[in-house]
């Protein structure tokens, strides 16, 4: 092997790993949201408070302009629209919290759906079911 191939091979090499390491970067860039729903409180007689934690993991900052939480409770749909806070700017490597609030509902672990739009109208959805029995308290 000569030496204009050995040059040309690591000089393929390099750019191999160049184009990789941007096509790579470029994957990471703008805002990668996540969405989670968590139960607060859940007493006898009192409502179901539901935490909406937006999470973003991304490298540009994102603005959620709409969220929308809906309770499957025997069968019925109970949608709450939240209003709060937005529109809400999340930064890079934040998050926001937002709160939903429900008459108990009869079962007591309900399948939960939650959704948010950014202001570019990506969706960003959660579904979970969570377990509604009362926290003890004593």
């Amino acid at each position: 092997m000569t030496a204009t191939v050995i040059l040309s091979i690591v000089a393929l090499a390099l750019s191999v790993a160049s184009l990789s390491w941007q096509a790579w970067a470029w994957s990471r860039n703008g805002p990668r949201l996540r969405m989670g729903v968590s139960r607060i409180q859940v007493t006898y007689g009192e409502d179901l408070t539901l935490q909406l934690t937006i999470a973003n993991a991304g490298r540009a900052a994102a603005t959620v302009v709409d969220v929308r939480v809906q309770l499957i409770d025997g069968g019925r749909h109970r949608v709450r629209v939240v209003d709060q806070g937005l529109p809400a700017g999340i930064e890079p490597y934040a998050s926001a919290v937002l709160w939903a609030g429900f008459e108990p509902p009869e079962a007591s672990s309900v399948p939960v759906e939650a959704w948010a739009t950014t202001a570019t109208r990506k969706v960003i959805k959660t579904r979970t079911t969570l377990d509604l029995k009362p926290f003890d308290l004593g």
